[in-house]
This record gives structure tokens, C-alpha cells and sequence, in this order.
């Protein structure tokens, strides 16, 4: 931590752990994160950065390499200079994929992929002959039941499959509850997609400065002729333009649910000292 008098500027989550014979520095929660970064105040950074370096080598007897590894693009981490005596290594890391959300003034049927649009609208007219199909997006009040819905369907999703999904291991989902819950009145959200009042598909993620970080889909299996997945996205894409959301990030992982609504992908990195 890096503090001007008495107030924090800077703060690097990092621990120390052995592979094989290394000590290496690395981000607390790696492997589970999309983005790993250092936090510094933007006002500070150019003297608290350098602070950081200097208490690395102060304790150089304690580690033998530094593995960053996620960085996304605007990483303050990954773009800083380090200077001597680091030796210094960037490498290219997996693709996570943008969807640049249009103004009000573009129409979606022009905005998105040739044919993409239209293949929702069918699927939603198909849904509609059964019921109400609406989108309900919950933060704060309301919350605890819709995340509640958004981690049964992701379950139950994979399940049909034998494994146990993102959240598979009890703990990471009691820490996932407990933070979506403490970060509602922020950031945190749930879409649920409803049809005649049954949750059928839901999106947990945060909505920060104006991009919606999309973390965890639940799709009812039960439900899959109406492909509930492309009818969560399509709502939810058609919902951020009307709130002003102006970009879906993915996360990590190119798969083709994702580029078929015309996401880009920019690459995270790693950053070996």
C-alpha cells in the first residue's frame, strides 16, 4: 500500500507463492479473474508506481520473478515503464471480447451482425406464442432472490453436461453471493428473463461508468428450443441502449455466442518482472 500523509493512493493484491523451485509474485485470485491490475489514484500514479517497484526490491531476498498475468488493455500495470535493474517481458494473453452498444439514434437491426437481429426477433415472437416475455433487471432491493435464480440455472446448465459450471466449488459460490449482495447499491446487477413470470435465462455481472461487465449466464435447459441464451442477450443488448450502457464486455474467452452479436476482442496480457 502506498499512502501521500494519511491517505491511500495506491494498492498492489499481490501474494508470493512457489512453483517448484520459484518464488513468484502474483495477483491474489488468479485463474479466477478476467482483469488483474494494481489500483492507484489516477492523480498519483506517476510517484506511487515507482514506490511499488522500490518495495519490490527492497524485499528482493523474498521472490525470484514477478507473474502478472490477465492485464487488460487499460492496465496501469501493464503499460507503466519499469526501469533497471528489472528485466522486462510483455506477452500477449487471451482474447475478451467487446460489444460496442449504438446510440438511440441507430437502430439495432443495423448496428448488430447480418441476420443476428433477426434471428432473436424470431425466437422472441416463438417464446411469445407460450407467454409474457419480459427482462427484469434487479440491483439492490431484490437482489438475493435474483442471484439465487441466475446460480440455479447455471448449475443446472451444466449439469446436463456432468461438470459443475464456473461456481462448481461451494466457496466461490458463498463469496460471490456474499459480494453481489454487498456491491448492489454499486455496481453489481442481474438480468432475469421471464416468461409468464419463470426465470428461463439470467445475466449476473456490473454496470460501471457505462459498461456492463457480463460475468455469469444461467440458461433453464428445460427451455432450450427457445434458445433462452440468445433471447438474454438480445434483451439485454436492446435494454443498454436504452440505459446509456455503452459497451458489453465479455470477459475472457472467445466463444461464438459472443462474436455472433459482432463483439471485437482486445487481448489481455502478462507482464513478467
Amino acid at each position: 500500500m502506498v499512502r501521500r500523509d494519511d491517505r491511500l493512493v495506491a494498492i498492489a493484491p499481490w501474494l508470493i507463492y512457489r512453483n517448484d523451485a520459484r518464488r513468484l509474485v502474483a495477483f491474489l485470485a488468479g485463474g479466477v479473474s478476467d482483469y488483474h491490475d494494481v489500483l492507484m489514484d489516477p492523480r498519483s500514479a506517476a510517484e506511487a508506481f515507482p514506490e511499488i517497484l522500490r518495495c519490490l526490491l527492497r524485499h528482493r531476498d523474498q521472490w525470484d520473478a514477478c507473474d502478472f498475468e490477465e492485464l487488460a488493455p487499460w492496465s496501469m500495470l501493464r503499460r507503466s515503464p519499469v526501469p533497471e535493474p528489472f528485466l522486462d517481458a510483455l506477452s500477449e494473453g487471451p482474447p475478451c471480447p467487446q460489444l460496442e452498444v449504438p446510440p438511440l439514434s441507430r437502430p439495432l437491426a443495423t448496428a448488430l451482425p447480418n441476420g443476428q437481429w433477426a434471428r432473436f426477433l424470431k425466437y422472441r415472437r416463438r417464446a411469445e406464442r407460450q407467454g409474457s416475455l419480459t427482462l427484469e433487471t434487479a440491483q439492490g432491493d431484490g437482489m438475493d432472490a435474483a442471484w439465487a435464480d441466475v446460480f440455479r440455472l447455471h448449475r443446472a446448465r451444466w449439469e446436463t453436461r456432468g461438470l459443475g459450471g464456473a461456481l462448481g466449488e461451494q466457496r466461490l459460490q458463498t463469496f460471490h453471493t456474499d459480494a453481489a449482495l454487498a456491491l448492489a447499491p454499486i455496481c453489481s446487477s442481474v438480468d432475469r428473463v421471464t416468461l409468464s413470470g419463470k426465470t428461463i435465462a439470467g445475466l449476473y455481472g456490473f454496470v460501471i461508468e457505462g459498461v456492463k461487465y457480463c460475468y455469469l449466464q444461467g440458461i433453464d435447459p428445460g427451455y432450450a428450443s427457445l434458445s433462452p441464451g440468445l433471447l438474454l442477450l438480445g434483451l439485454v443488448v436492446d435494454h443498454s441502449q436504452q440505459n446509456g450502457i455503452e459497451r458489453l464486455d465479455f470477459l475472457r474467452g472467445d466463444e461464438p455466442y459472443k462474436l455472433a452479436w459482432g463483439a471485437t476482442c482486445a487481448n489481455n496480457a502478462r507482464r513478467q518482472l
